[in-house]
């Protein structure tokens, strides 16, 4: 006779930031250190990086009236944004160590971090969306744009340095989405005719999962988008597909049914 597998009860481990009230995670990367955000009076956020010895450390760049943590890589670097009192929204890169780095690309006030590989390339834009730019980790800026687009705005970077991301150009009022490779050959691509499309994540394979959307935002449907251009979606209207590992496996959730999701390949 044959017996189901045994697994281990799970853990939960609970915290808090010491002294706050409103906070929330944004990322883990695989060691377990936790990158998040914490409210203050006054609508003010600051970001936090938790130890996997349940060390909690605060932070804000320098200068910054409100800091927006984004990722957090293998390394325990973070990338995020931050802004001035000035109402400047500057990037910024923490390392693991603490030191924080604005990110604005050479002659550009003002700009925006999004996403971070192991090696410690970021992608992000311009403050105002009109180039997007692939940072490597020497700190040399490399800009680009979709070609056509008035705003390039990348969500994810893989470790050979391919970026996915959204653009928007003159031809309609809706977002499309686009592939970069390491060799700056851009490819975009549509999840579905007449919608918004929103990719969040690429993994090694250079597989992209995101979601789309009609344009009034009244439905929304996850989509993978392999390497092939191929696009599958999870089965339910509104649906979203939120993470993707190195194997293919990915993670999201349909509100149809109020059940997660875990796809493997």
């Amino acid at each position: 006779m044959l017996t189901a597998p045994a697994f281990a009860d799970p853990t939960y481990t609970t915290f808090t930031v010491p002294g706050e009230r409103h906070f929330e995670v944004v990322g883990l990367n695989d060691s377990g250190v936790v990158l998040g955000s914490y409210g203050t009076k006054g609508g003010r956020v600051h970001g936090f990086v938790r130890s996997t010895d349940g060390t909690i450390a605060k932070f804000d760049p320098e200068g910054a009236s409100t800091t927006y943590p984004m990722a957090i890589n293998a390394g325990a670097d973070v990338v995020g944004n931050f802004l001035t009192d000035g109402r400047v929204l500057h990037a910024f890169l923490r390392k693991a160590d603490g030191t924080i780095t604005t990110l604005d690309p050479p002659g550009v006030d003002g700009a925006i971090a999004t996403a971070i590989n192991a090696a410690g390339a970021i992608a992000g834009e311009t403050l105002w969306g009109d180039h997007a730019f692939l940072r490597d980790p020497g700190g040399s800026f490399t800009m680009f744009d979709v070609p056509g687009a008035w705003e390039t705005a990348p969500s994810g970077i893989n470790a050979g340095n391919e970026i996915a991301g959204y653009y928007y150009d003159n031809d309609d009022a809706l977002a499309h989405g686009f592939v970069r490779t390491a060799d700056g050959t851009i490819s975009t691509f549509d999840a579905a005719s007449g919608m918004n499309t929103l990719p969040i994540a690429i993994n090694a394979e250079g597989t992209v999962i995101g979601y789309y959307e009609t344009p009034n935002r009244y439905y929304f449907t996850g989509f993978i988008r392999f390497s092939n251009g191929s696009i599958k979606t999870p089965g339910c209207r509104h649906s979203w597909a939120q993470a993707i590992n190195a194997a293919g496996t990915v993670a999201g959730g349909c509100n149809d049914t109020d059940l997660l999701f875990i796809r493997t390949p």
